[in-house]
């Protein structure tokens, strides 16, 4: 079970369930799929930099979620971006 947490204004605030860091050169990217409070989820590509806004893909339910953040990372590294990171965020106990 994920627990949800509360940011400063009270309003439960997305869960990271998990997000890859990827790089291809000086590029670098996460890739994450997020629960948020109304149980759907959102996967999200999230460049390191400033000037390139995320980009996100709504899903109702966890599993077409997490084949996307697959399909996503899977076309990333065929056109020769590297994990360097991963990062699975368990759910509480």
């Amino acid at each position: 079970m994920t627990t949800l947490t509360f940011n400063s204004t009270n309003v439960l605030a997305p869960v990271c369930v998990v997000s890859w860091l990827l790089e291809r050169g000086p590029a670098a990217l996460a890739c994450e799929v997020d629960m948020n409070a109304d149980a759907s989820f959102d996967v999200r590509i999230l460049p390191a930099t400033p000037f390139i806004a995320p980009i996100v893909e709504h899903f109702d339910t966890a599993v077409p979620a997490m084949e996307r953040h697959a399909e996503i990372a899977g076309l990333l590294r065929d056109e020769g971006w590297y994990v360097t990171g991963r990062a699975r965020y368990p759910s509480a106990s």
